[in-house]
């Protein structure tokens, strides 16, 4: 496939997101969803801080505790998440705008980046943690829009070399592999560190060569 053919298929592409976002049905979605971000953007300012120095005053479990932190800094998505569903439910209820996915949609990947992303913040290493983010959230979007299989056809288009496929989607799955297996030995290597640390009968300079 040449750079012709691929223009071709993301013209269409193109056009045909164009024409669905021009219909009623769809711009009145679209307005919904960013009506309600304000008042989930607001509602975070009011209440995110108060939570937050209420957990960075807790004891505990240092990883737990992060985890929790992580989450009650992005609560806008949360609130964002929860305007949805209720809109969600209220246009099913009256049946308006005719077909209500677009909301669904928005509310699933809102939920969605909420939850990856603090994973990915809990993950210390930015250079792992941010592409993370960005193509896990990128699958579930392409599952949810219902274009995964497109995507991945796509993405696949490449040239053989020997028994080896080289394409943006072969390249793609090497860095996800390669960051996965990176941020496992680094997690990995501070865990046997702070073992090592801790056994008394070796001195402090084998500790340090061992660790």
């Amino acid at each position: 496939m040449d750079w012709t053919q691929i223009t071709s298929i993301l013209a269409g592409y193109g056009a045909a997101v164009w024409g669905y976002i021009g219909s009623p049905p769809v711009l009145i979605q679209l307005g919904v969803i960013a009506a309600l971000f304000l008042p989930a953007l607001v509602l975070s300012w009011r209440v995110e801080p108060r939570l937050v120095e209420w957990a960075n005053g807790l004891k505990g479990m240092p990883g737990i505790l992060r985890l929790v932190i992580e989450f009650l800094n992005r609560l806008e998505w949360l609130f964002f998440a929860t305007l949805l569903f209720i809109a969600y439910l209220v246009t099913t209820a009256v049946n308006w705008p005719e077909g209500n996915y677009l909301i669904y949609s928005a509310m699933v990947l809102a939920a969605a980046w909420l939850v990856i992303n603090v994973v990915s913040h809990v993950i210390r290493s930015r250079s792992i943690g941010l592409p993370f983010a960005l193509i896990a959230w990128a699958y579930v979007a392409a599952i949810i829009l219902g274009v995964a299989e497109e995507a991945t056809a796509l993405l696949d288009r490449g040239f053989d070399i020997g028994t080896f496929r080289l394409s943006p989607l072969s390249v793609l799955q090497a860095v996800v592999l390669f960051g996965g297996l990176l941020w496992l030995a680094v997690v990995l290597a501070n865990f046997l560190d702070r073992r090592i640390q801790k056994i008394e009968d070796l001195t402090p300079s084998l500790r340090v060569l061992i660790g």
